[in-house]
């Protein structure tokens, strides 16, 4: 099993976006992670996975402001949510040659395929 959380260092360096990106999302309420006993940020799969859909918007240049509403709806009209269309949009993104190069070109080789399997593993 995958790891289960990450510190706002190992997520900005795993997902190729700044750490003042993350806290920039957490202040905005776009990401918001949990905290540890220090009051530390911690982000665990659903943030992971939630990162994933938000880069995923910002690749198709999607304003900040209309992603908290917009992140599912994009996808899934009220009330239509499947885990099972969730998982294959994610088989999309691996699917999808431009998405992987340029997700993959962000965060490091191999990064596309890490987000879908953790989603894939908590769906």
């Amino acid at each position: 099993m995958g790891k289960q959380s990450y510190t706002v260092k190992e997520l900005a360096d795993l997902s190729g976006v700044s750490v003042r990106t993350l806290h920039y999302y957490d202040e905005i309420g776009l990401l918001v992670p949990g905290r540890d006993k220090s009051g530390y940020r911690v982000y665990g799969q659903e943030q992971v996975v939630r990162l994933q859909s938000i880069l995923a918007m910002r690749f198709c240049a999607l304003p900040l402001d209309e992603m908290h509403a917009a992140w599912i709806q994009m996808h899934w009209a009220d009330g239509t949510y499947s885990a099972e269309a969730h998982r294959g949009l994610a088989q999309g993104y691996l699917a999808d040659d431009r998405f992987k190069a340029y997700y993959d070109s962000a965060a490091g080789e191999g990064a596309t395929e890490f987000l879908v399997k953790a989603l894939l593993a908590n769906l």
